[in-house]
């Protein structure tokens, strides 16, 4: 009882959901600056979204063994980790004159991606019970959409177009942030060993199943790539097609970016009075594939319709992926390596913004819309063959 009255489940929430929020605006500096950046470093659209997916490669290395580590280290060390490394990452980039050193930080960078992508929803998981879930995983489940508004809004407060450089500015304004939320993270994060989760959300048998050879968890982790890799081009190319298509200016374009975020917390209504979970899953991967299709056809008179629609309806796939996530694990043990696979998947999905900088390079911004509509509607009957042939085992 005396854990409980320091460690309220309102507060581990916040502390948790803030630091996704934060770590993902940290991830999205170079998509709310890339034009500063080309400029800067005299680079290309495709070598500058490099800079996105580079954080990727630590969240695939580490996905996996981030979810085996919180077995021995607890959620709360590993997300002390992560926040460490991000304002760490983000000052070093902040001093970074050459490409090279930038790159490096970036490395840094997505140690701490990769680590509070698997600790957030373990920490949720582990404090929240299936019928307790549903808004907590909903707005975590909107961390890199609400980061991504978050370093649209800081960069247009601090960053300026006339002013050499000053894409600075946004790397040491959210290193600062990253250090309030470290100790906010501190303070109201209990220790509490990981794969400690709540029993009604897992098999109840003891079993000698290898986690990592959990079928249900990997096509998870495939939907969530494909997921990805449709969001996280659409977040990082939006302003470039608003800038260089629409003819915005750098502050409009973040604007009309940043209303992609504004209908995410639907999903948390959804999700408190949807129980049909699984249904979900395959709807929302329909309506993602239709989101895709139409991300550069929109104009300036319903371009903010299309990303308030658009944020509303991505906001379900992680959503609802987060909150069956539990019922896959084979113990409450394993539960950590589920979510080290999630986040395996999820960063995975990112490499894609290389793949749509090249795209975009190679056919324009119509033809890539297309093509990742149909990424969709692959995502669409992968859902449907998990719903019908591998949920069966949690019946």
């Amino acid at each position: 009882m005396g854990e409980t009255k320091v460690y309220n489940k309102k507060m581990i929430a916040v502390a948790t959901i803030l630091t996704g929020i934060l770590i993902s605006s940290n991830m999205y500096k170079v998509a709310s600056t890339m034009s500063l950046l080309t400029n800067y470093f005299a680079i290309t659209t495709a070598q500058a979204s490099f800079l996105m997916s580079v954080v990727n490669i630590m969240g695939v290395i580490l996905g996996i063994p981030a979810g085996s580590l919180m077995i021995k280290s607890g959620s709360k060390r590993l997300g002390i980790y992560a926040l460490v490394s991000s304002f760490v990452g983000s000052f070093l980039g902040a001093f970074s004159h050459t490409m090279a050193l930038l790159l490096f930080s970036r490395f840094i960078e997505g140690f701490g991606l990769a680590l509070i992508g698997v600790v957030g929803p373990s920490i949720l998981a582990q404090w929240f019970n299936e019928e307790e879930r549903g808004l907590p995983m909903a707005i975590w489940s909107c961390w890199v959409g609400l980061g991504l508004f978050t370093s649209l809004k800081l960069a247009n407060f601090v960053t300026d177009e006339a002013v050499y450089g000053s894409w600075q500015n946004l790397w040491l304004l959210i290193g600062a942030l990253l250090v309030a939320v470290f100790v906010l993270f501190v303070v109201f994060i209990p220790k509490q060993k990981a794969g400690a989760v709540q029993k009604n959300d897992v098999a109840e048998k003891k079993t000698s199943k290898n986690p990592l050879l959990n079928s249900a968890a990997w096509c998870l982790a495939i939907l969530f790539m494909i997921y990805s890799f449709g969001v996280i081009s659409i977040s990082s190319f939006s302003t470039t097609y608003c800038q260089e298509v629409l003819n915005c200016s750098l502050i409009e374009a973040n604007n009309y970016t940043s209303f992609l975020t504004y209908g995410m917390i639907l999903a948390g209504i959804v999700l408190n009075h949807c129980r049909k979970h699984n249904l979900l899953l395959i709807l929302s991967f329909l309506i993602n594939a239709l989101v895709f299709g139409l991300m550069f056809s929109y104009t300036t008179s319903w371009a903010i319709g299309y990303m308030i629609i658009g944020g509303c309806a991505l906001s379900l796939t992680p959503a609802t992926i987060f909150t069956i996530a539990p019922r896959a694990a084979f113990s409450a043990e394993s539960m950590g390596v589920v979510m080290g696979i999630l986040s395996t998947g999820q960063n995975l999905g990112g490499f894609g913004v290389a793949l749509s900088g090249q795209l975009l390079e190679w056919f324009g911004f119509s033809t890539t819309a297309v093509l990742l509509g149909i990424v969709g509607l692959a995502g669409t009957l992968l859902s449907i063959f998990y719903v019908k042939y591998l949920t069966r085992r949690f019946q």
